[in-house]
């Protein structure tokens, strides 16, 4: 039975074809939500390689300057 014919013939299935567009409306609004969450995790993950890329430069720079120090 088409979902026209259920609600022409039994109100109580207009209602559950509501609760289903609700729900269903719902859920896309939740999955938008976990996409954006899923994107600011991934900026996040970005700028934390990129703070772990700087400090690996930093500690890289005192070990030479360490060597260089030892040199004396």
């Amino acid at each position: 039975m088409s979902s026209r014919n259920c609600i022409k013939k039994r109100p109580s299935c207009s209602k559950i074809a509501k609760a289903t567009n609700i729900i269903s409306y719902q859920l896309s609004v939740i999955s938008y939500q976990l996409s954006v969450i899923s994107y600011q995790l991934s900026v996040i993950g970005y700028r934390l390689s990129v703070i772990g890329y700087r400090l690996s430069v930093i500690g890289y720079r005192l070990s030479v300057f360490g060597i260089f120090l030892a040199g004396f």
